[in-house]
């Protein structure tokens, strides 16, 4: 059975989680910092690319060493550690890979080189895994990455998303994102029976809980009827779907939800629903108090906001909550597109 070395980027802000994560797939070597894990995964390369908490994951072909790295001194000196080419090559055969481009980039942007070096480093590839430069309609990307760590590889991109992951909807969070979201709040508790978002407005956390809990109980609920009418839609018949204020959750039994998973209006996001639930702070409020009401014992919730100020004090003043100010893991600071948040993780315990 094959054994490739990969290299995977995330939102920054989940080095802590990605860890875990990535053991429960029988990850091996497992490094992550600065929104990128190292880590070596046995099985064919599909086994790497399902790893969909991911926004990129990648194949490391070679890696480099040395001071004030550059690309000419990528494409034309020795790795420092590299791939044994067959069983990449087979691999490459055995995805359909006909075809290819190269890319340079360097902390995170594209960068343009010399056409001499492109044409060099083409060569590379056709030479090491018999298939055909083509700059427009690739079947695969070959990348020269440089990353701000100073870390230096050459790599075989394998995500291959759908097109709604790869273009979400405005206020959407990605799809990866959410999978990230849903493996930090399931952290070291027991797989859940039933889990809630009360604020699913598209559908992002709930698709993910039900990826990441086959088992559980999945509902997804909000107060706007046409996000309801399109999560129903969208999610199929494998989440419960239905229209209630998260302030009340009419319909949710006491004590029946051990997990909550939920990214409720931020304020500046959308100002409109937080003024009709009486500002951000009275929505928050009125959203711990039916929290309290259908979180089992035992049960934990996890809150995505940007509104950290409102949030927490919203916990302060929450006799059933308050102490989780107190526990380590209640706050983690994140970027959604680039706006600072954090995620909460609530519980009596």
């Amino acid at each position: 059975m094959p054994s490739f070395r990969y290299l995977a980027t995330f939102a920054a802000g989940f080095e802590g989680i990605v860890p875990s994560y990535l053991a429960r797939v029988g990850a091996s070597g497992v490094g992550a910092s600065g929104g990128a894990a190292l880590f070596r995964l046995p099985g064919p390369v599909d086994a790497a690319n399902r790893l969909s908490a991911f926004s990129n994951v990648f194949l490391i072909v070679a890696e480099y060493r040395g001071r004030d790295m550059n690309f000419a001194r990528m494409v034309r000196g020795e790795p420092s550690r590299a791939e044994a080419i067959d069983p990449i090559a087979r691999e490459l055969a055995r995805r359909g890979v006909r075809s290819f481009r190269v890319r340079f980039s360097r902390e995170g942007r594209f960068e343009s080189v010399e056409p001499r070096l492109v044409a060099e480093a083409e060569a590379q590839v056709r030479e090491a895994f018999g298939v055909r430069d083509d700059r427009t309609r690739p079947d695969a990307e070959f990348w020269y990455m440089i990353r701000r760590d100073g870390g230096a590889y050459f790599l075989w991109r394998l995500t291959d998303r759908p097109e709604e992951e790869r273009d979400p909807a405005p206020g959407e969070l990605r799809a990866d994102l959410a999978r990230l979201i849903v493996a930090h709040a399931l952290d070291g508790i027991d797989d859940p029976r039933a889990a809630l978002d009360p604020f699913a407005g598209s559908g992002s956390l709930p698709r993910a809980l039900a990826e990441l809990c086959p088992a559980a109980r999945v509902l997804a609920s909000d107060s706007d009827p046409a996000k309801v009418a399109s999560m129903r839609s969208r999610l199929g018949s494998g989440v419960e779907v239905f229209g209630t204020d998260a302030r009340s959750l009419p319909g949710v039994a006491d004590g029946s939800i051990d997990l909550v998973v939920t990214d409720p209006p931020w304020g500046d996001w959308d100002a409109a629903a937080c003024e009709a639930s009486g500002g951000v702070h009275g929505l928050y409020r009125g959203f711990l108090a039916a929290l309290d009401r259908v979180l089992s014992s035992t049960g934990r919730a996890c809150v995505l906001t940007g509104a950290k100020t409102a949030f927490e004090a919203a916990v302060a003043a929450s006799p059933e909550f308050a102490a989780s100010a107190g526990a380590p893991g209640f706050r983690t600071d994140v970027l959604v597109n680039g706006k600072k948040a954090a995620l909460y993780r609530l519980s009596r315990a």
